[in-house]
């Protein structure tokens, strides 16, 4: 059966009309295979075909996990600002938790607050591979209130997988290390994630402490400039 694309106003520069139109342009995307419709989704993504974004954004409705993955990956490459919303629906409500984790991911492409504050809570689901993700694009994200959740994450999750995912975000986020508070409370939480976790968490502590120590010497550095 062929596959009925839901037509809905995603804002007024994407009508119903101008989707019909870009159809008849992108017919594989109608195709009554979810391979095919994944493999041009990917396509267009790959060539950044901007034009394409109306249907892609549609796509997150498909009846096929895979072509929703797909359409989720597409649009945080073309980072369009109308694609957020849609994105934001799917990561919280779509039943696929590969969907799910695949939006997380392409979400980190963006910046707004409204972003961030979807991501945290992400970071709270029940599924551990969706939270990582979502921390670990609140990582990529980089801005000073990404920091901040990351920061939370590390203080008040008991969950080993979050916290080791957020301590390695938190390392790498270009505004940490500004303040010697937060080197001194992420040395603690550190240490006592060594001593409570097995051989390969007190493994992943011990490089963890080296990464902080970097941190330090850097910042001495910058100090002495």
């Amino acid at each position: 059966m062929k596959v009925l694309i839901k037509i809905f106003i995603i804002s007024a520069v994407y009508t119903a009309s101008a989707v019909s139109s870009l159809m008849a342009e992108y017919s594989l995307l109608e195709s009554t295979s979810p391979a095919v419709r994944m493999n041009e989704i990917r396509r267009l993504g790959n060539e950044f075909v901007t034009g394409a974004v109306p249907l892609i954004i549609q796509m997150l409705q498909d009846p096929s996990s895979g072509v929703r993955a797909s359409a989720a990956v597409a649009l945080g490459r073309f980072r369009s600002e109308g694609a957020v919303r849609p994105m934001l629906e799917v990561l919280k409500n779509d039943s696929s938790r590969s969907v799910r984790i695949m939006t997380a991911q392409a979400l980190g492409s963006f910046s707004s607050e409204e972003v961030v504050e979807a991501l945290s809570a992400a970071a709270e689901d029940e599924d551990e591979l969706v939270a990582e993700t979502a921390v670990r694009s609140l990582g990529r994200i980089g801005t000073p209130s990404t920091k901040e959740r990351l920061m939370e994450k590390v203080r008040e999750t008991k969950r080993e997988r979050i916290k080791r995912a957020s301590i390695e975000s938190i390392i790498y986020h270009p505004e940490f290390g500004r303040e010697d508070d937060e080197l001194e409370v992420l040395e603690e939480i550190i240490e006592n994630l060594a001593r409570q976790g097995g051989a390969e968490t007190a493994e992943a502590a011990r490089e963890y402490s080296e990464k902080l120590r970097e941190v330090r010497q850097e910042r001495g550095r910058g100090r002495q400039r």
